[in-house]
């Protein structure tokens, strides 16, 4: 371990060759070989300054040329809750990822054709055309600013 490396998080960007302004100070927010990057870095930019131990030189500064962006909406833990019976509710209930979620689109079918009254709520009312028919949901994760993720 000849070098240490430690990672900082910035609101501004630094210098470049065709700027001189100061490098930003930031918020160190990490010792060690490699950051593993959260919800509260996106719009911000990374600095890492490299020191070696066994040298007195001026330590290595190194920063991210665009802001953290946020990975693509995905969801995890999908689950239907409720009893498959005519009048009683099922709910779809999920865990997003990947930043604010924004309208998040939520589809119900009847046996693969969509049933266009239920679109976009996370509830749906099994009534008597249900009976002996699949009832399913597609979730597809919405970010706010509009980017999409994988329907499941």
């Amino acid at each position: 371990k000849d070098f240490k490396l430690e990672w900082f998080i910035c609101n501004r960007r630094a210098y470049t060759e065709y700027n001189s302004e100061e490098v930003p100070e930031g918020e160190l927010v990490y010792t060690g070989p490699e950051l593993r990057v959260k919800v509260d870095y996106v719009g911000k930019y990374i600095k890492l300054v490299i020191t070696d131990r066994k040298s007195s030189a001026d330590p290595t500064v190194c920063f991210s040329l665009a802001p953290v962006r946020p990975g693509l909406p995905r969801l995890d833990d999908i689950q239907l809750l409720g009893e498959p019976a005519e009048t009683h509710t099922l709910t779809v209930l999920y865990v997003y990822f990947g930043h604010t979620e924004g309208p998040t689109i939520i589809r119900w079918f009847r046996d693969n054709v969509e049933i266009e009254s239920a679109r976009g709520n996370k509830g749906y009312v099994s009534c008597f055309e249900d009976v002996g028919h699949r009832i399913s949901c597609q979730v597809t994760p919405v970010r706010c600013d509009g980017t999409k993720g994988t329907s499941r």
